[in-house]
């Protein structure tokens, strides 16, 4: 019983802390391009249409 009780919560912080070291240089990377690219056809062509 001691063995699957050690095992059982191993697995558990070894996936928990993986996910968001993944996910810290995605965040940056998918924001740094996104939203220089949206800002300038996004308010441009949505502001139009809004106020007309």
């Amino acid at each position: 019983p001691s063995l699957p009780v050690s095992e059982s919560p191993r697995l558990r912080v070894s996936p928990s802390p993986r996910p968001p070291v993944s996910q810290s240089p995605s965040l940056p990377v998918s924001q740094s391009p996104r939203p220089p690219v949206p800002p300038s056809p996004g308010p441009s062509i949505s502001s139009i249409p809004c106020i007309l």
